[in-house]
């Protein structure tokens, strides 16, 4: 159902951190046993230099359905989605060339709110 970067998951700093990706299947004619197993879900990977943590590993279930030791039984039309963390940045954000900031919110990298926040960028 989809395969994409996510965005905002590469932890800032002068080089920003590799982004995480989320790849969601949905079940299709058949109960579908899923085993969920990740790192990094209650910590992002860190930063070095000053460069922040990247995004944290997460998992989209349906409503109601709760994993029982890691494992979940998912019926035909239903979706899991799994989260991989992003790599945490290297160096201070602010060091980061303005005009690689700019290439960043323009090409939905990173959020408005990262670029100013964590980068000190206003248009």
């Amino acid at each position: 159902m989809r395969y994409a970067l996510v965005d905002d998951s590469g932890g800032a700093g002068a080089m920003r951190g590799g982004m995480g990706l989320v790849r969601e299947i949905r079940v299709d004619g058949h109960d579908c046993v899923v085993g969920l197993q990740g790192t990094r879900r209650l910590s992002g990977p860190w930063g070095l230099f000053g460069g922040r943590e990247g995004g944290r590993c997460a998992y989209e279930l349906p409503p109601g359905v709760v994993p029982d030791k890691g494992v979940v039984t998912l019926h035909p039309g239903e979706r899991v989605a799994v989260i991989t963390p992003g790599a945490g940045g290297y160096g201070d954000p602010h060091a980061r060339p303005r005009d690689q900031v700019a290439r960043d919110l323009a090409e939905g990298r990173i959020s408005a709110a990262t670029a100013r926040d964590a980068y000190g960028y206003t248009t």
